[in-house]
């Protein structure tokens, strides 16, 4: 194995042992959501968390990425922009986020507008590099959550929208990329934007987001598909040079954990569609929770990805938990729980 396609792997790795490629360290952790009596719309798709088909230009997004890129900020630190992320809404420094925001304008707007195009022809992958401008991409992620829960902060739910939009558009293309490790970036920062969903759904007046969540493509990042793609853009390169046994273990252990990755994502989303249905039922009956998530009438819900069996619903007169199993090949970091109070 060549020094450069070594090196590689081992980022890849490091990386797989942190959020997805974004350079942040997960920890496990429960999230408690206050839900507020939010209905469902009544109109089906009345709020999408992907832009709409008839939306799209006939353009081709991989250039606006790159002005993107080049248009942050010099200097630019995700740490200032992530600082603000378990913050809660109403202790937000509005003022001052719009600030830290402000340098970063001319980037969101080439990404909106990347996100926005019809294709996405990035450029080829050499085996043994990294894709160009991976940091820039994942400073621009940081910086479209910040303007999402800002809008959120703000109870500008149009706004907000377009943000979701953006982040989780910015997921599907990046994760059809032709390098894993774009994939990985791209199952990092739809957790990230999966955090504004959760801020989201705990405002007063904030549309329901069922019908969006419902909506959205399964498996979200198909790591599968990158998976090939990797391994045939490396022909000759990496994918046959793993013949070696050790090699070959380290290469299917970084398979794994990345399949485990984007089934994490997947199950982050069935999750919150539970939550999203929850929130429905207790607006049309006067502030409980159902002792069962089948007394939902006319929710069907789905089987978690990464175990294939139905989350665990625990009902109690003071709150609710809703949770997935800790998969066999990870640990708790891997598994979805939240505890649900609900309030007038």
């Amino acid at each position: 194995m060549a020094r450069g396609e070594k090196d590689l792997m081992g980022r890849m790795l490091v990386w797989l042992c942190l959020a997805g490629g974004l350079g942040v360290p997960v920890q496990a952790r429960d999230t408690r959501l206050v839900l507020r009596l939010g209905e469902a719309p009544s109109k089906p798709g009345a709020t999408a968390l992907l832009p709409q088909a008839d939306s799209l230009r006939a353009d081709d997004a991989a250039p606006w990425y790159e002005k993107a890129a080049k248009a942050l900020p010099s200097g630019a630190k995700s740490e200032d922009l992530r600082q603000w992320s378990d913050t809660p809404l109403d202790e937000l420094p509005l003022q001052q986020v719009e600030q830290t925001l402000q340098p970063y304008i001319e980037g969101l707007q080439c990404v909106a507008k990347a996100t926005r195009c019809q294709q996405c022809t990035w450029p080829a992958w050499k085996p043994g590099t990294t894709f160009a401008y991976e940091k820039e991409y994942r400073t621009l992620a940081f910086a479209v959550a910040l303007w999402a829960r800002l809008e959120i902060a703000q109870g500008r739910y149009e706004g907000a929208e377009l943000a979701l939009q953006t982040g989780f558009a910015m997921v599907r293309q990046l994760g059809d990329g032709p390098s894993l490790m774009q994939a990985l970036i791209a199952a990092a920062i739809g957790s990230v934007m999966c955090q504004e969903v959760e801020q989201w759904l705990q405002q007063d007046d904030a549309p329901n987001l069922l019908s969006a969540l419902t909506a959205l493509p399964r498996p979200f990042v198909d790591m599968e598909k990158a998976i090939a793609r990797e391994t045939q853009a490396g022909g000759q390169g990496l994918a046959n040079k793993l013949l070696q046994k050790a090699a070959r273990a380290q290469l299917k252990q970084a398979h794994d954990r990345t399949r485990l990755l984007g089934k994490r994502l997947d199950s982050r989303l069935a999750v919150l569609r539970c939550v999203e249905a929850l929130r429905a039922y207790a607006a049309s009956h006067e502030g409980s929770l159902p002792r069962q998530l089948g007394d939902i009438e006319g929710f069907s819900a789905p089987e978690d990805p990464v175990s294939g069996k139905p989350f665990t619903y625990t009902w109690t007169e003071s709150m609710t938990v809703l949770e997935s199993e800790v998969p066999k090949a990870g640990g708790k970091v891997d598994r979805t729980r939240y505890e649900i109070v609900v309030t007038k």
